[in-house]
């Protein structure tokens, strides 16, 4: 029974360490985050020597400090994850800690931290990857494709990524990482300060 478990260990730490090593390169993961830093906490978890967490810890804090969008932001509420629908049925709402799986053509365009559902469309809420103090909210095709198709990108320049922090039908309210309230209505497209 022993050696199982330190196999699994040897196992689990290898594997981390190659997902760490490739991801290191700059890959970000389908959440649009720098994709070292959901096994951050899993390799920090491990029972590693002094030496090599103190390696780990530093690659952690230079991923956060590189994507400030990707890490958790200070004082935003995310609404709970979305329920499932009636009998396994589709989910609609908010979907926070990074949203959805976005699709290939958003991967290394954006950083979404939160996406809403709606019966047939997609709403992602984040920033630009290649200028995080630039949010953006995209609209995108929901059931009606395989793949989401993008219909719509909405910018707000300055106030950093956008969160979602709440839904009344299709008017959705989201906080920029400044503490700047917006509105954003998926039928009209309008998206707004406060």
């Amino acid at each position: 029974m022993k050696s199982r478990r330190k196999r699994m260990k040897a196992f689990v730490a290898a594997a981390a360490g190659l997902l760490l090593a490739g991801l290191g390169a700059g890959y970000r993961m389908a959440s649009g985050s720098p994709a070292g830093l959901p096994f951050c906490k899993l390799v920090q978890s491990l029972n590693l020597p002094q030496d090599k967490r103190a390696v780990v810890q530093e690659y952690c804090q230079s991923l956060e400090a590189a994507h400030p969008a990707a890490a958790p932001q200070k004082g935003v509420k995310v609404p709970p994850p979305a329920a499932g629908g009636p009998q396994g049925g589709p989910v609609y709402g908010i979907v926070g800690g990074g949203g959805l799986t976005p699709p290939p053509w958003a991967q290394s365009v954006y950083v979404f931290t939160s996406t809403w559902l709606g019966r047939d469309r997609l709403v992602y809420a984040g920033a630009l990857a290649r200028d995080e103090s630039v949010g953006v909210v995209v609209v995108a095709t929901r059931f009606s494709t395989p793949i989401p198709e993008r219909i719509a990108e909405y910018t707000l320049k300055g106030h950093g990524a956008l969160t979602l922090v709440g839904a009344n039908d299709a008017m959705l309210s989201l906080v920029a990482s400044d503490g700047t309230h917006i509105t954003f209505d998926v039928n009209t497209g309008t998206l707004a300060t406060h």
